[in-house]
């Protein structure tokens, strides 16, 4: 699973909205939203805010506590 795709994820089940995500980031939606879908890379520095907006810790989207924590919404969100 790809690093935006696990984005998605935690923020649809934390029921932020992309706005809501991409305002506390501090980038623009249309950004945010291509970010998101894959279409543009996520710098490192930008992956940080992130995982902050999502009042998440980086280190946890790649580890296996990524799925332990998220895998029984995984099929929901997809």
């Amino acid at each position: 699973m790809e690093l935006h795709e696990k984005i998605r994820i935690v923020r649809t089940k934390k029921r932020f909205t992309q706005s809501e995500i991409a305002k506390k980031a501090n980038m623009p939606l249309s950004t945010y939203n291509m970010k998101e879908t894959g279409k543009r890379t996520i710098r490192p520095d930008e992956f940080e805010v992130i995982a902050e907006a999502l009042n998440e810790r980086p280190e946890i989207f790649y580890s296996k506590k990524f799925h332990e924590k998220w895998n029984s919404d995984l099929s929901a969100c997809i």
